[in-house]
């Protein structure tokens, strides 16, 4: 279960994206976790990252950007940065969903940074992606968790947070599984 948790989307933007290997269904597993944000009590706060978006462009317009709280531009591949550790502060951050692109280089630097300073990082494979299917990433995987990745999916992270049938949040998932896209 997570504690005081935020989601973060990394790099998921206009140029970078068109190289995602199954591409729809990384951006439907982020877009849902964007929504349970707004839903489970214990995701404090959602953050997105542009990486250099002079060049990159800005966040994908097939994200749900405004449901984001704080989106913000980086330079390097990592998201840890004092925009990012203010956020955490603010809300007490202790836990991590971390989801977007490039597993062997954002994501993998931005675990590595977060779990260096303690905090949990949670990495849904099916929300993370680059050019390789996740069997060829199956290494870049392995090394995520070697720097303390907590591997899951995105339904797995989302159903661990329910508690209750009755709950607000677990009729809201119900909800939106019966009728979200394929």
């Amino acid at each position: 279960m997570l504690k005081s948790a935020a989601l973060l989307v990394c790099d998921l933007q206009i140029k970078t994206i068109k190289n995602l290997h199954n591409q729809s269904r990384l951006l439907k597993n982020v877009n849902m976790l964007i929504h349970a944000s707004k839903h489970i009590p214990n995701i404090k706060t959602s953050i997105a990252a542009q990486l250099r978006p002079e060049i990159l462009g800005k966040l994908s317009s097939e994200i749900d950007g405004d449901k984001i709280d704080v989106i913000y531009d980086k330079n390097t591949y990592s998201m840890a940065d004092d925009i990012l550790f203010s956020e955490f502060e603010k809300h007490q951050i202790e836990d991590v969903i971390l989801t977007g692109m490039e597993i062997q280089w954002c994501i993998n630097h931005t675990v590595r940074d977060l779990t260096a300073r303690g905090i949990r990082v949670h990495v849904p494979t099916d929300a993370v992606g680059n050019h390789l299917s996740y069997t060829e990433n199956r290494d870049n995987f392995i090394r995520l968790r070697q720097h303390g990745a907590l591997l899951c999916s995105s339904d797995g992270i989302i159903c661990e947070q329910l508690r209750h049938f009755d709950e607000d949040a677990a009729k809201w998932y119900v909800r939106y599984i019966k009728t979200k896209p394929m």
